[in-house]
């Protein structure tokens, strides 16, 4: 399942670009199955994978994934955010961790899952490397991944 969202994560962030600080369809969560956001949203792009189904849309002139497994249950849905949405006690953490030059931000993305919790994704990139940071609710920070550029 970690592969499997970590490729969704990936999808989203090469995707996404877009900033809001409010988004209906992610934080309502009221579309869980493909159908209703075909119904119900203009300018789907479908895009189907080995292991998920992602549909992207906009709404609000905000462009959001939201992913399924290939049973059609909603896994989650994504959306990039300003750095500075992020909780006050992770950009303390990664100021002092991951200070720059030598860290980049490159991509900050805000996950709701079907249990309507909410994850941030940190993607930080010096010369040689990527490390993807996990961020809770509470600005909790950990490592998710790192990877050689």
């Amino acid at each position: 399942m970690k592969q499997l969202f970590f490729v969704a994560l990936v999808a989203a962030s090469f995707t996404t670009s877009a900033f809001a600080s409010t988004l209906t369809t992610i934080h309502n969560n009221d579309c869980k199955d493909l159908n209703c956001v075909l119904e119900n949203f203009k300018n789907v792009v479908v895009t189907n994978k080995a292991t998920f189904t992602k549909a992207s849309i906009i709404e609000a002139d905000v462009q959001q994934e939201m992913f399924y497994n290939n049973e059609g249950d909603f896994i989650g849905a994504s959306k990039n955010i300003a750095y500075d949405k992020l909780p006050s006690k992770a950009i303390k953490t990664i100021s002092k961790y991951y200070k720059v030059p030598k860290y980049t931000v490159k991509n900050c993305i805000e996950f709701l899952n079907a249990d309507n919790n909410t994850k941030y994704y940190v993607s930080l990139d010096t010369k040689t490397a990527r490390t993807i940071l996990e961020i809770d609710e509470l600005g909790n920070t950990s490592v998710f991944s790192t990877s050689r550029l």
